[in-house]
């Protein structure tokens, strides 16, 4: 019989042949076949298990790791997001962050940083873009 704990399934019912469950699949006893990962979850191989992703990581489906959201952009659920305007997120950021600062604003989706108003210029109102400075 095949061990599922060790990542193997039986490819033929009763046979004595066993299929290593390779990197991004898990060995489940009750299918007995090699079973893709969800995405959130990796599998290096050789379990009856895919696990979770750590804290601010995802992968997408049959993932054999997991990576932190590209700049711009945060974990929502199992997926990456961008940044709405007048926000931003810095490489392996946890949420998006308020272009509130001084002279800041974001006037794009997906943003890695926030912008800083020219001179003669002020962020507007919802901090998605700059107005001219009043005289």
């Amino acid at each position: 019989t095949c061990d599922t704990t060790k990542g193997y399934v039986g490819t033929i019912s009763g046979a004595a042949t066993c299929a290593y469950c390779g990197p991004g699949t898990f060995a489940s006893s009750s299918t007995n076949k090699c079973e893709p990962c969800e995405p959130g979850t990796f599998a290096l191989g050789g379990k009856d298990h895919c696990d979770v992703c750590p804290e601010g990581q995802t992968s997408l489906a049959e993932a054999s790791s997991c990576a932190s959201c590209p700049p711009g952009e945060v974990k929502s659920g199992q997926i990456c997001v961008k940044c709405p305007p007048s926000e931003a997120a810095s490489f392996g950021a946890l949420s998006c962050t308020s272009c509130d600062g001084q002279g800041q604003y974001s006037s794009e989706v997906g943003s890695a940083t926030c912008s800083i108003a020219t001179a003669g210029h002020r962020p507007n109102q919802s901090r998605d873009g700059m107005e001219v400075c009043p005289k």
